[in-house]
């Protein structure tokens, strides 16, 4: 797993808060300490779920390719969803990539995490969708935004 870059990364990713919020200018290093944040819980927490939910599927893909190619090049076997983008960590945890383009979409799972991308571009029906799914796990929110 990538380590952080700089202090402000590491304190995000280690933060013990149920909200983390990390705004940075563009290639600030938002989405890569996202990452190692939702990595990490995920293989913490034995089958668990986590979300990752981008503005549109466009974004939320990339997400997915960055995660995938970086766990495949740690030698993690993964059962690989393409298409429904998601990823099967070996101790049973999932990590799913979403759109919040239709808020309604987010309601019913138990999600134990999840992150939120480009919250500045994000539906405020599709933060309270989220933010209600983590209710019942009281699931923490790591939020990146430009």
């Amino acid at each position: 797993m990538p380590k952080p870059n700089s202090p402000g990364q590491t304190s995000a990713i280690d933060s013990q808060a149920r909200y983390t919020c990390v705004e940075a200018g563009t290639k600030g290093g938002k989405t890569a300490a996202a990452i190692i944040w939702i990595c990490r819980n995920a293989w913490n927490r034995t089958g668990t779920r986590w979300w990752w939910v981008a503005p549109s599927y466009r974004q939320a893909r990339i997400a997915y390719r960055r995660i995938f190619r970086m766990l495949r090049r740690a030698g993690v076997p993964l059962n690989e969803h393409v298409s429904e983008l998601r990823l099967d960590l070996p101790n049973r945890s999932v990590v799913e990539f979403l759109s919040g383009e239709n808020p309604y979409t987010l309601y019913g799972e138990d999600v134990h995490g999840s992150v939120i991308d480009e919250a500045s571009r994000f539906r405020e029906e599709a933060f309270h969708a989220i933010r209600t799914t983590l209710t019942a796990t009281r699931g923490p929110l790591f939020i990146i935004s430009p």
